[in-house]
Order: structure tokens, then sequence, then C-alpha cells
């Protein structure tokens, strides 16, 4: 009887541990280089395309660093994106309504990662909420497209510097 005791204990020792090691996840976050741009000055209102950036994916590179392969890619979410005025000091966001951000490959349609409705006043530095779209297989595109739309209310008379930081979390496969 104890015999089996141990042998069906040892039995449920060993099936945890393999049940277990399949589902171990690489967790960790990235950030791609800001994207700068200089906006205005201009008269134009209404929903606007501030910025469409072409970005080189370093996302092989960061797989293999932390363990694990782009084959056993299970998840990319953008997990946040700030809008910061680098000049002049004293720019602020009170030209604009909203933003939006979208990412998009030559080969998949765009969609939306994060956005703001309505821009606070009086600030040079925001922060989009950030909708947790999969976008596993726009990043793994050795180029993807990331956009900055904007309602813009009123003309901007003096040039803005703008800088966009934004912060991915992976998971995937060891």
């Amino acid at each position: 009887m104890k015999t089996i005791i141990r042998t069906s204990l040892l039995l449920a020792t060993v099936f945890v541990i393999f049940t277990s090691c399949e589902n171990l996840d690489a967790k960790f976050t990235f950030s791609t280089s800001d994207i700068t741009f200089t906006y205005g000055p201009d008269t134009i209102t209404g929903n606007l395309v501030l910025t469409q950036d072409t970005i080189q994916s370093e996302l092989d590179s960061l797989i293999q660093k932390n363990g694990t392969t782009i084959d056993k890619l299970n998840s990319v979410k953008l997990k946040s994106c700030v809008i910061t005025i680098t000049s002049p000091d004293t720019g602020n966001f009170n030209s604009f309504n909203s933003f939006e951000i979208y990412i998009s490959t030559p080969t998949l349609a765009q969609i939306q990662l994060a956005a703001l409705n309505p821009v606070p006043r009086d600030t040079n530095s925001v922060s989009l909420a950030v909708n947790g779209n999969e976008i596993a297989s726009y990043i793994k595109s050795p180029t993807f497209y990331f956009m900055l739309k904007g309602n813009k209310t009123k003309p901007i008379t003096y040039p803005i510097s703008v800088s966009i930081h934004a912060e991915y979390e992976v998971s995937a496969g060891m």
C-alpha cells in the first residue's frame, strides 16, 4: 500500500513539474526609439495626421536576449504611450482636442493602439489611454508604421517639437 501511495505521489509531482514548465513564459517590456517631429506653424484645423513614422522592428534580437524565439511569441501589447512637447519650453497642447495612435504594416490594416480625448489644457506632456489590442503580428513584421492623429481646434502660431515614447509588453514561450 505504501508503494502505491509513493508511486502516486511521484507521478503527481512529475506531472505538475512537466505541465508547469510548458506554461512558463518570458515576459519583458521594450521601448522603440522615441519618435520625434516638428509640427507647425499652421492654420489648418480638424482631424490631421501629425506624423507617420516607419519603424524597423528589433523584436528578434530582444526575444533572443530574453531566452526565447520569435516563433514562440504569444503576445505583444502597447503598455504606455506618452507624447511630450520638447520645445519651446512654454509649448502646450491647447490647440488639440484629441490624439490617437495607430499601427500598420505593409500587409496588415491600421488599428488603433491608444487615444486621449479630451486633451488636458496647459500641459506639455500627456499619457494616452492604451486599449490593449494584440499587435504581435504587427511587431513581427520587419517594418511597421506608427501614426499619430490629432484633432486640432485652433491654429498653431509657432513650431513645436514633439517626442512620442512608446513602451510595449511582450510574452513568449520558453
